[in-house]
């Protein structure tokens, strides 16, 4: 007695699962300060954004007539205190992957989240006290708030194409 065994095997869901997981590879998120926009008016005119957010990050000496800045790192605040609370949407992230559906939506969602974490860590205010002078020119003493420009340009973006190829 004699049997033949025929088997095929269906390997269309791992070709499409190896799809889905080159195309998250190719997808990224960028926050902060990257647009290299300038501030258009005022002493900083002229200035790129991101170099006056560096300076309130890690702080800037005295310069002439322009008083120290002290270090404020509300950014890194922001970072070391938002990792674990991101690790549900990135399990979203990478079960839409799997399941061979589009992670746009929880890579968007992720993007917001970053751009609130920095404004939250902002509103802390638990840096150094702006000095009496500064108070003084802007009328409150509340940090990081003046002309709005610096916060109103922290962004996140999705980018769909490699790192190596973004030179922003």
């Amino acid at each position: 007695m004699g049997f033949t065994l025929d088997t095929t095997i269906d390997m269309s869901g791992l070709k499409n699962l190896e799809k889905s997981l080159r195309g998250i590879k190719k997808k990224h998120i960028k926050y902060g300060w990257y647009e290299g926009k300038t501030y258009t008016d005022g002493k900083n005119r002229g200035i790129p954004i991101a170099q006056i957010a560096n300076w309130q990050e890690y702080g800037k000496p005295e310069e002439g007539d322009d008083p120290p800045i002290p270090a404020r790192p509300y950014f890194r605040q922001a970072i070391e205190s938002s990792g674990d609370t991101h690790n549900q949407n990135i399990k979203n992230i990478f079960i839409a992957t799997v399941n061979n559906e589009s992670p746009i939506v929880g890579l968007n969602k992720l993007a917001n989240s970053l751009v609130i974490d920095y404004k939250q860590s902002v509103a802390r205010q638990n840096y150094q006290e702006l000095s009496y002078r500064t108070i003084k020119r802007k009328g409150h003493d509340y940090q990081m708030k003046h002309t709005e420009v610096m916060m109103d340009n922290f962004k996140a973006r999705v980018y769909k194409t490699s790192l190596k190829d973004d030179d922003d």
